[in-house]
């Protein structure tokens, strides 16, 4: 093989590289049901719903009740959903761990109306190898 094919091969070899790497710096984000954050220019986390059964604070109950977030981790990878509630409050996902960081309580409720969607914020740390 002559200098100039050898040279050409290692030219098309760096062509065809993965793209430069894109990662996800550990931060907290807050949102609210519908609502998504940029983590990187190729990740974004959404907030898609809550299930919320917990006990208003101003009513005594026999269960406490629970929550639990479904949210979706888009990456150039592709999309993943998952969800996290009090008895597994995080998870790893396409390699970063996505926690629960702080939800408010339960709201007071004088009437039977549903209540209305509070903030979470969620921590988000990549996995460490």
């Amino acid at each position: 093989m002559n200098h100039l094919s050898l040279l050409a091969l290692v030219l098309l070899s760096g062509c065809a590289a993965a793209p430069a790497d894109d990662p996800v710096q550990a931060t907290s984000i807050t949102l609210l049901p519908a609502q998504s954050a940029p983590l990187s220019r190729s990740a974004t986390l959404r907030y898609d719903r809550v299930a919320d059964s917990r006990c208003p604070t101003d009513v005594q109950c026999i269960w406490a009740g629970m929550v639990s977030y479904t949210l979706t981790l888009s990456t150039a990878r592709g999309k993943q959903s998952f969800t996290l509630h009090q008895d597994a409050p995080a998870a790893t996902i396409k390699g970063l761990r996505i926690a629960i960081g702080t939800a408010l309580p339960p709201p007071r409720r004088a009437t039977s109306d549903p209540a209305a969607p509070h903030p979470v914020t969620f921590t988000i740390h990549p996995e460490t190898p």
